[in-house]
């Protein structure tokens, strides 16, 4: 079998606020299942942006994590976040966005 791009997207991303971290989001997620990724997958990366964005930034992530903290956000804010997932020839497709809100101060 020749080697394609994933034909789905890793599955329920999730985040939560980091303790003690208004800043912060640990998302998790699950992979994508071995029939739809059509070759080694390389790795994932997260895209997301403040819902007022309209540019994403992009964290790539290596094929044995299933969880990534985000750092450095701004605290009460919305993001929105999505997934994909590589293989040599490219890019799967990206996830429906989800939004999630960082922690205010001291909550």
């Amino acid at each position: 079998m020749p080697f394609l791009v994933p034909s789905a997207f890793p599955t329920q991303l999730q985040a939560a606020n980091v303790t003690n971290s208004t800043e912060a989001l640990m998302l998790v997620w699950q992979p994508i299942p071995v029939h739809r990724r059509h070759g080694i997958v390389l790795g994932y990366k997260i895209l997301y942006r403040k819902t007022n964005e309209s540019i994403f930034i992009t964290k790539p992530v290596n094929s044995n994590s299933v969880a990534l903290q985000l750092t450095k956000l701004e605290k009460f804010t919305k993001y929105e976040v999505g997934i994909l997932a590589f293989t040599v020839k490219g890019d799967g497709p990206r996830s429906q966005l989800r939004t999630f809100l960082t922690s205010e101060d001291g909550k």
